[in-house]
């Protein structure tokens, strides 16, 4: 049974700001099946697949970490994550949703590569490559995984 002072830490640890642990690790997962079919890819290591690569496991290691971002925690490799600093040693659950959103841009940008490349791919300096069926698929099941995702106001 938890004592009386355990309370605020048990509140702040019911009440966040982040999807659910399950709805995370299923992103997770998906990021994996994007990662290995990127890598499958029979072009790979065709510089836009890698550079995909790079994004997608950028994004899935900033997804690893939101939970210690959130609490407060040290994380890993605070240089692979966009504006953080690993300094703070205060709870900073608004930082963590703003990670979360950036997760799900990044997942954006993945899918629109795919579906629109002659939009998307000169933009970012990037050559047009077959992306092929799988990584479609493995892209629509990552976007579909944030069909539940609230990201509040």
């Amino acid at each position: 049974m938890p004592e009386a002072s355990d309370a605020p830490a048990l509140a702040l640890a019911q009440s966040s700001v982040l999807p659910p642990s399950e709805v995370r690790n299923r992103i997770h997962a998906q990021y994996e099946t994007v990662i290995t079919t990127i890598t499958s890819h029979s072009l790979f290591p065709h510089p836009t697949l890698y550079q995909m690569w790079d994004f997608a496991k950028r994004t899935q290691y900033i997804l690893s970490e939101l939970d210690n971002i959130e609490a407060g925690r040290p994380v890993a490799m605070a240089a692979q994550i966009p504006d953080y600093r690993n300094n703070e040693s205060r709870p900073d659950p608004e930082k963590a949703k703003e990670h979360m959103m950036d997760v799900y841009t990044r997942s954006l940008t993945l899918d629109m590569m795919v579906k629109k490349p002659s939009q998307v791919l000169p933009s970012m300096g990037m050559q047009r490559v077959a992306f092929g069926n799988p990584l479609k698929r493995a892209l629509k099941g990552l976007m579909d995984e944030f069909e539940n995702v609230e990201f509040g106001e």
